[in-house]
């Protein structure tokens, strides 16, 4: 009986959500070029008013969400933009997710670099 009661144990702590965020990359971006890059946030619905994309002072690009309509609006992020130069792009995204029954931690964060070429 023990045993059992010490499997069921493990397997309800050790499930808890973890965040994921896909893509593992991003795109490379082209000079004068339209870039468009969609980013999923996944293992929880986003706070809204928690989501900060910052591009590390870059002008050139900028973020929507796929669908501000939806519920889970801020797991869809597009990033967006037309690069001007040859200068790779920093973008980290993070925030905060509903947390869930055994979740370990609701706060998520990623870097990503977008390398413009010409």
């Amino acid at each position: 009986m023990k045993p059992i009661i010490f499997i069921l144990i493990l397997a309800l702590f050790s499930c808890g959500g973890k965040i994921k965020i896909e893509p593992e990359f991003l795109e490379k971006a082209y000079i004068n070029k339209q870039y468009n890059e969609t980013i999923n946030i996944i293992g929880g619905r986003v706070i809204s008013n928690s989501l900060r994309v910052d591009f590390s002072g870059n002008k050139d690009f900028f973020y929507e969400l796929k669908d501000p309509s939806a519920v889970d609006s801020g797991n869809h992020i597009v990033i967006k933009g037309i690069s001007k130069e040859q200068k790779n792009v920093e973008v980290i995204i993070s925030g905060y997710v509903y947390k869930e029954s055994f979740m370990r931690d609701n706060y998520f964060k990623k870097s990503y670099i977008i390398e413009v070429e010409k």
